[in-house]
């Protein structure tokens, strides 16, 4: 596709994650105002995601990815603060208190084993989510965040190459590069308008943003302007390696 139309791409949906962001909270924003922005969000992705497929198949190219694969589900998980607010709403609705401790208990480990890891350690970890069934689905399915929902493979033997040596950078899933961009856009608009209404929409690793969320009196506090979801403080050799890998 053509770089042109790429990047006109990118500030399109740039532009709607602003505006759907207007949309939701100028007239007030509350815990069922970030839940409908993010829901408007998802489907809208989810929108261009089957558009893409169909363009994919135009293009006589294949997307691998279906229900049972998981060699994407043990890699790094970036997220910002309203997808965890939305993904606990989505627990509290549709998960016992038993269940979902079971499922926080797992975040808990894997927040454990993350939180004082370098930047390219934590990358390259290969470490099951704490959302991932016994028979290779995710149970939270429909409130994944958007990170999940954009990555999208043509050869799923590149998804079990890059699991099998996580270590080896000459080795990567070949996961379509357009809607992983798209998808960053959109976040990035949502983030622009809440940080024009100082409330600061951090990207960090999803176990420990969902574990942030889930201390009473952080919703309350993050629209109050203050940083819940601060991350660690990164050296310049970290800043970089997450520039170059992640971003």
């Amino acid at each position: 596709m053509n770089q042109d139309i790429i990047q006109e791409f990118e500030l399109t949906f740039f532009e709607d994650g602003k505006k759907l962001a207007m949309q939701h909270l100028s007239s007030g924003i509350n815990h069922p105002s970030i839940l409908a922005l993010t829901k408007a969000v998802y489907a809208t992705i989810d929108a261009f995601l089957e558009s893409f497929q169909d363009y994919v198949q135009a293009e006589q190219s294949t997307v691998d990815c279906k229900k049972g694969c998981h060699w994407c589900c043990f890699q790094t998980v970036m997220t910002v603060p309203h997808e965890m607010y939305y993904l606990l709403h989505h627990l509290n609705q549709h998960f016992t208190e038993e269940a979902k401790q079971a499922i926080l208990d797992k975040v808990e480990k894997r927040h454990a084993r993350t939180t004082k890891l370098k930047v390219n350690h934590f990358l390259s970890l290969k470490h099951a989510c704490p959302f991932l069934g016994e028979e290779g689905n995710c149970t939270v399915y429909e409130a994944r965040p958007l990170a999940c929902r954009t990555y999208l493979s043509s050869n799923v033997h590149s998804c079990k190459s890059q699991f099998d040596h996580p270590d080896d950078q000459s080795v990567y899933a070949a996961a379509f590069d357009l809607p992983l961009r798209l998808g960053r856009m959109l976040t990035d608009g949502v983030t622009a308008y809440l940080q024009e209404r100082d409330i600061n929409s951090y990207e960090w690793l999803f176990e420990q943003n969902l574990l942030r969320a889930h201390r009473a009196g952080s919703f309350d506090e993050w629209i109050q302007g203050k940083e819940v979801f601060k991350p660690r403080a990164l050296s310049r050799e970290e800043e970089a390696y997450l520039q170059k890998h992640f971003a």
